[in-house]
């Protein structure tokens, strides 16, 4: 008898866990709170640690038009050579792994993922449906329509302003501005390239497959990438809050900006910089919020993933990936034979494989005036005797959640095969 699954929250983890649990034979119902008519203009990466999880889901990596990584540079605020962070030609020798880094927008992996996951029978998307309220004991679900439905299993994977979260946390587990906001846009190539001195910049980060990170001395920092194939340049531009003239109150991912915005903040910058912010299009500015992680992600029927469970901030381009894993090791864990009465288990198998990762990625990626003394003092509100990674990319790059879910499930069943003889 397949378990009757809950997912609460549309975006790329709720996506990615109806098609690890849907592939598995489980009956599979999605409520998201909106109507998809809008999604966030912007790129991420998905690290090589991704590489066996979309193979094992069937996740098409070209349906994502994607652009290959091959090196992570910094830029001073004139737009001078600084260094890098990795070549990944090195950092595989280095460490023997053969994945990919990719860029990719937003909106294509979205739709991928949703079309894949609405491919299977027992897959079923509700729209508009926002949760009022939810049972984690009784594993139901109330709509703001007050609509009720039950389940065997709820999936938060409502994102930084979780409302999941809250049954597990509390009330007062809700996001707060960071001290940090946001410029979001996009820039097709070709428009780019009509610049001369801005097409001679782009001729020297090698065709493109160059992650650009652009820092100031008073403290914002500029990304560069491109997605889609190599047609369209994102832009990500983080600055402290206290530069800007917004009220990071009134503010969301959908506020419009400008150019003219951009520029009151980044003055200093050279003039094909400023040139490439001019031609922004579909410009977004917004204060990048923060919030702490929950005690543990799971509570009687219920399990956070993704931004649910651990909102990070873009430091090191591993939120994506780590809302995906989570969706692939609670795939391995609900095998198709997995009864209700034994999901107790699996579900603490999970926040043992997903806990203690998981929160030292999300700290380790904080936004912190105090670097990492501050991130390793919040970290250790949750975890004492945890530490920082020394090489983040390597911690997030050479881990595979399908094989540690896996190993974690024979260790499992290896009592009960020991009982049976």
């Amino acid at each position: 008898m397949p378990l009757k699954v809950l997912i609460v929250g549309g975006g790329l983890a709720g996506f990615a866990a109806a098609i690890a649990v849907g592939r598995k034979g489980h009956t599979v119902e999605i409520f998201e709170k909106s109507k998809f008519s809008n999604e966030v203009g912007a790129a991420l990466h998905f690290g090589p640690s991704c590489a066996r999880v979309f193979r094992e889901l069937d996740i098409d990596l070209e349906a994502l038009d994607y652009v290959k990584c091959l090196r992570w540079r910094v830029f001073d605020e004139n737009g001078a050579y600084m260094g890098q962070r990795y070549e990944m030609r090195d950092r595989q020798r280095e460490l023997g792994f053969s994945g990919n880094e990719i860029m990719c927008h937003r909106v294509d992996a979205h739709s991928h993922l949703r079309q894949l996951a609405l491919s299977y029978p027992n897959t079923r998307l509700h729209l508009s449906s926002g949760v009022q309220r939810l049972d984690p004991d009784t594993g139901t679900i109330m709509l703001q329509d007050g609509t009720v439905h039950q389940g065997d299993l709820i999936i938060g994977a409502d994102g930084i302003h979780s409302k999941t979260v809250q049954a597990i946390a509390g009330p007062s587990c809700v996001a707060q501005p960071s001290g940090y906001n946001i410029f979001r846009f996009m820039v097709p190539v070709n428009k780019a390239r009509a610049d001369p001195a801005v097409s001679a910049f782009l001729d020297t980060i090698d065709n493109f497959q160059t992650h650009c990170d652009f820092r100031c001395e008073r403290g914002p920092r500029f990304v560069m990438y491109t997605c889609r194939g190599g047609t369209l340049l994102n832009f990500g531009l983080l600055v402290p809050g206290e530069l800007t003239k917004r009220d990071p109150q009134s503010m969301d991912w959908t506020s419009p900006s400008s150019p003219e915005e951009v520029l009151d903040v980044y003055y200093e910058f050279p003039p094909f910089l400023k040139t490439l912010i001019k031609m922004g299009e579909d410009v977004k500015h917004w204060a990048f919020a923060a919030r702490d992680i929950p005690p543990v992600y799971t509570k009687g029927k219920l399990v956070l993933i993704g931004d649910a469970a651990h909102p990070m901030h873009p430091t090191h381009a591993t939120g994506a990936v780590q809302g995906i894993e989570d969706a692939a090791c609670l795939g391995e864990l609900l095998t198709p034979d997995t009864t209700p009465s034994e999901l107790p288990k699996r579900l603490r198998m999970y926040n043992a494989l997903r806990y203690e990762r998981t929160a030292t990625l999300k700290y380790a990626s904080e936004l912190m005036s105090g670097g990492d003394a501050d991130r390793l003092k919040a970290l250790k509100r949750f975890l004492p005797h945890a530490s920082l990674p020394e090489d983040v990319d390597a911690f997030i790059w050479l881990y595979d959640v399908i094989e540690e879910t896996q190993r974690a499930l024979r260790e499992l069943q290896r009592p009960m095969e020991r009982s049976r003889l």
